[in-house]
């Protein structure tokens, strides 16, 4: 719901992760998706994760919606943590067999607490396996080989109609009903 605002894309090269996230600033209180894309060219995967940092003090991640250019996204592997601005997700093949993967690994919906920016990052080391990474079907535990790009976000105050339109938005979200 009033997700109009215009988007730029950060590509980390023809082989990464990527994310697609607003290039205006937003105003505070407002829900926005962030599109994490993969690119694996014409490489074949058993599949992707990301790790995702941020500043739990300007931002709340709220969901994580999977994509579908993998046939699992197991719900073990994805985790939001708004203590310490971390989230995970993974995408696999499972037990199919490896493909390539080119296009939106997962979006993930923020909401801003403060005005003010910060950056959303991608985890990564080099050999690491508990950050990002897209896993190669043989050769390698990793295709990436840099820091995929990070995302700066700003934030700022509401205009009173957009205030009006986020406690809109708000209500029908149903968020303050506790099932």
């Amino acid at each position: 719901m009033f997700n109009f605002l215009p988007v730029v894309l950060v590509f980390a090269s023809s082989l990464g992760l990527s994310f697609t996230a607003p290039q205006k600033p937003l105003p505070v209180g407002r829900e926005f998706k962030v599109i994490i894309s993969v690119a694996t060219g014409n490489r074949t995967t058993l599949g992707t994760d990301a790790v995702l940092s941020y500043d739990p003090r300007i931002l709340t991640a709220v969901k994580i919606i999977p994509g579908k250019i993998y046939p699992l996204y197991p719900q073990n592997l994805q985790d939001i943590d708004n203590t310490h601005g971390k989230l995970t997700l993974s995408g696999t093949v499972g037990f199919n067999k490896p493909k390539t993967a080119n296009g939106v690994l997962a979006e993930v919906s923020f909401r801003s607490k403060k005005e003010g920016q910060t950056v959303l990052s991608f985890n990564w080391l080099p050999n690491a396996t508990n950050d990002s990474n897209i896993v190669p079907d043989f050769g390698g535990l990793d295709l990436l080989t840099a820091k995929p790009a990070d995302a700066l976000l700003t934030f700022r105050k509401p205009s009173f109609l957009e205030k009006v339109l986020i406690k809109i938005q708000w209500f029908f979200s149903f968020e303050y009903l506790q099932f």
